[in-house]
């Protein structure tokens, strides 16, 4: 197996980037590769299969981000205009009304029947990305968990071309598999949201003024990702893979996302049971977050969970914060520090 020095299985963006080399494995962007975790306080990724070394790999990912670039595109797999563009300062054109998704999951969903590949990803990515009627405050279209808006974002824009932008300017994406690079104080970035460290705040900067410094590299990964997380709607409300409503510690949110490591390698038709299985749903015990059938977890090679929840923002949802083991508990966690 080849370790992957710089994605960690205990920090939400290090495993999210993980999940992002899979999906992009599934969907044959790198070659075919599984997926495991070491043992131990700090496990890092392992991977096997069709790529010899990590120089490949990343080889690899420079020719999947080349490809999206040449056409234009920010998603593999699927049309160039998918999420939209968005026009001017105008909203963003993904918070759309119920009719208008509608027809777009009608016209997907169609040709996906007829066998297309493309429109077959284009409808799992759909699936992730944005709920078929459920409505948000705003009465539009609820979308992913991982896109927390602040300001003027766009889920297209903000999300995924500033990213793109910012792999560049930092010469990636291999960095993500061996020691990331953050953004220097010339190109502001706020890693989407994925990730608290990137928020650098005028408290603590060195000029007296905020100066975000994302990883890009790590966190374009954790996009390609989000394919592995679906929306379930019900038609009022939705409920996403990976996520639930539990606060993890003080002073954050309920909106938590909580994941699996695992030691024997998995294919991605294995990763994504074991990240929608049941048997990682919490509970509340005694002031305490626990999983609820914890007895369960080592039949399923589980070896450790962990969560983050999401930090409050006084103008919108907050990065994800730091990362809490809850399960197996070692010891009694001292509450995380929010700076």
């Amino acid at each position: 197996m080849i370790p992957l020095p710089a994605l960690r299985g205990d920090d939400a963006l290090g495993f999210l980037a993980a999940i992002g080399l899979v999906a992009l494995s599934e969907q044959g962007e790198i070659p075919p590769i599984r997926l495991a975790w070491t043992t131990g306080a700090a496990p890092v990724a392992l991977i096997e299969g069709d790529v010899a070394s990590i120089e490949e790999l990343s080889e690899a990912l420079s020719g999947v981000l080349g490809r999206l670039e040449q056409r234009g595109a920010v998603l593999p797999g699927v049309d160039a205009e998918f999420p939209r563009r968005k026009e001017g300062s105008g909203k963003d054109p993904m918070r759309m009304r119920r009719q208008q998704m509608a027809a777009i999951y009608a016209d997907v969903a169609a040709l996906s029947s007829d066998g297309h590949l493309r429109e077959t990803w284009s409808f799992h990515w759909l699936l992730a990305l944005c709920a078929q009627s459920a409505l948000d405050s705003s009465d539009r279209v609820a979308l992913s968990p991982f896109y927390a808006p602040t300001g003027q974002m766009s889920l297209r824009g903000s999300l995924f071309e500033k990213t793109m932008d910012a792999v560049r300017e930092v010469g990636g994406p291999a960095d993500a598999l061996t020691g990331w690079r953050r953004t220097g104080a010339g190109f502001d970035y706020d890693g989407a949201n994925f990730d608290e460290r990137a928020k650098r705040d005028a408290g603590v900067t060195t000029r007296g003024k905020a100066a975000n410094q994302g990883a890009p590299s790590p966190t374009w990964l954790a996009m390609m990702g989000i394919r592995f997380f679906p929306l379930v709607d019900d038609g009022s409300a939705i409920t996403t893979v990976g996520w639930q409503r539990f606060r993890l510690y003080p002073g954050y949110t309920r909106r938590s996302l909580i994941w699996p490591i695992w030691e024997l390698a998995l294919d991605p038709v294995a990763i994504r049971t074991l990240l929608a299985h049941p048997v990682l749903g919490l509970k509340e015990s005694r002031g305490s977050v626990i999983v609820a059938r914890s007895r369960r977890l080592e039949a399923l090679g589980i070896t450790g969970v962990f969560g983050s929840s999401r930090r409050t923002l006084s103008q919108g949802d907050g990065p994800l914060g730091p990362a809490l083991r809850i399960w197996p508990r070692v010891s009694t966690p001292s509450t995380p520090s929010k700076d």
